[in-house]
């Protein structure tokens, strides 16, 4: 049997400051995690010598793990675990799924915004029954923030395939997400749903149906 590929080490760029209390702990675990072999290397920049890549940065430190963005101040244990994550094919999810939990719904929409594509691991969020609550909710808030950017309209067919999953929690999600995807082209399944056997997934269809009339 051919030797498996090894998954590659992420990139990973730190931001920082000579005032910054929190950034010589950092760059300490970064240099121990290159040593032990996880990365191949960090690179250093104090924020006043970033670059237009790095305009949205505010604060430090502030660490790019592949792509993920880490903000404020991280354990070495902490750091190796997003390393770790970074390389997993549902690590995207995970951060998303994190940040959204924790109440970090500007850091996510920041990064939407540069990066629409990761709408989409908002749909496979959606799509998976064991994301909480907090999880969902964060979802609804990041979808009717972009209201008026026309974003959302790239996961309307993504989300319209969930519209006749057996869980009915995810439908419910499923319809509310589609009105906040300002796309016509949804109506029709909306129609379709306000024939579903649960009260709340019709109830919220036609809400949406509302909104998007």
């Amino acid at each position: 049997m051919p030797d498996q590929p090894q998954p590659r080490k992420p990139v990973v760029t730190v931001l920082t400051s000579k005032q910054c209390p929190h950034c010589n702990a950092v760059k300490q675990s970064l240099n121990d995690i290159v040593k032990i072999g996880l990365i191949d290397d960090v690179q250093f920049i104090d924020i006043e010598d970033r670059t237009d890549e790095f305009s949205h940065v505010r604060s430090v430190p502030w660490i790019r793990i592949g792509d993920f963005e880490l903000h404020g101040l991280h354990s070495k244990q902490e750091l190796q675990d997003w390393i770790s994550k970074a390389s997993d094919p549902e690590g995207m999810q995970i951060y998303i799924d994190e940040l959204l939990s924790g109440g970090q719904l500007p850091q996510v929409m920041e990064l939407v915004k540069r990066k629409p594509e990761l709408l989409h691991e908002l749909v496979k969020l959606t799509a998976n029954p064991e994301t909480a609550m907090a999880t969902r909710i964060g979802i609804g808030a990041l979808l009717e923030n972009l209201q008026g950017t026309g974003l959302a309209k790239t996961i309307t067919e993504p989300l319209q395939t969930l519209c006749n999953h057996a869980d009915k929690k995810i439908r419910a999600d499923c319809a509310h997400f589609l009105g906040l995807t300002e796309n016509k082209q949804a109506i029709n399944t909306l129609k379709k749903m306000l024939n579903d056997p649960d009260e709340e997934v019709r109830e919220i269809a036609e809400e949406e149906l509302e909104r998007l009339s």
